[in-house]
């Protein structure tokens, strides 16, 4: 494989992958470096053209289920003994948001590529690795991306890129140089399909 030679590169690369994908699903954890905000922990399943489903099983929403369908709707429940009774929400509504404010709706990974490539129109600086290294925060190897402000040399953003599939396995979200969010997507599985059950509630 030959290695990306630029941040447009990377991104075209990382896009290519994940727009190519027709189902998927992933383990995923958010922590907020904020007192108060509880460990996000759950598991997102993705089908085209745009069918998603979010179950929450960390402290943060614990049992919480919704569900983005056919008709640009999601639908879901609450955990616990609110679990019987679903609502029908706007994809902008605030109780589809992660802990980190994120739109649970913008959690597939092409969303994820798309906000990226919008730092890079924004005119933000990208420093990337040349080739998969070693990194104190990921157990493999990685293409480590990272973003600044033009008039910052410290960056605000940093992404571990997967070499053998392109996708993004972590991210790191830093205020001052201090880490603020720390994402991750694991176990990640790639389907033909997925059961359309998954994306009824």
């Amino acid at each position: 494989m030959e290695q990306p030679t630029s941040a447009k590169d990377i991104l075209e690369r990382m896009k290519t992958a994940s727009t190519s994908l027709s189902a998927y699903q992933f383990d995923f954890e958010i922590k907020v470096k904020k007192p108060g905000v509880d460990l996000e922990q759950g598991r997102f399943y993705y089908k085209k053209p745009n069918l998603m489903r979010v179950e929450e099983t960390g402290p943060f929403k614990h049992g919480s289920v919704a569900v983005l369908g056919e008709d640009g709707k999601v639908r879901g429940h609450q955990g616990g003994l609110l679990s019987k009774i679903v609502l029908t929400l706007e994809p902008s509504s605030n109780m589809l948001l992660t802990s980190s404010g994120w739109p649970l709706v913008k959690s597939d990974f092409v969303s994820i590529v798309e906000s990226l490539e919008q730092h890079l129109k924004e005119g933000m600086n990208f420093e990337i690795s040349s080739e998969p290294v070693k990194t104190a925060d990921h157990p493999q190897e990685v293409f480590q991306m990272e973003i600044s402000k033009p008039d910052s040399s410290s960056p605000f953003k940093r992404v571990l890129v997967d070499p053998p599939t392109m996708l993004p396995v972590a991210m790191f979200e830093l205020d001052n140089g201090k880490l603020a969010v720390e994402s991750r997507w694991k176990n990640i599985k790639v389907a033909e399909s997925l059961d359309d059950k998954l994306f009824r509630v």
